[in-house]
């Protein structure tokens, strides 16, 4: 019998909420490493409303947060990413 290496349906990977958010939160995390000034325009560049809204402080979790919004997405069933025989 031949041993299955990867999941099922890996051929959608670039479809998953999961890759999306995951590499959303590793290009905000390096972003926010690599150029904290950016960070700091882009904080500023924002309507007062919203930067009222979410406290500076955080700003850096910002990537961590989508990491594990990224955990979180691979616990959800995506419809469109589903066999035609499992629905």
């Amino acid at each position: 019998m031949k041993k299955q290496i990867l999941v099922d349906n890996w051929h959608t990977w670039h479809k998953r909420w999961s890759v999306w958010l995951g590499s959303l939160g590793a290009v905000a995390t390096a972003l926010l490493v690599a150029l904290p000034d950016a960070a700091k325009m882009a904080w500023l560049a924002m309507p007062d409303d919203l930067r009222i809204a979410i406290p500076s402080a955080y700003m850096p979790l910002l990537g961590v947060g989508l990491f594990v919004l990224s955990m979180l997405a691979q616990l959800i069933r995506q419809q469109k990413l589903q066999p035609k025989e499992l629905e």
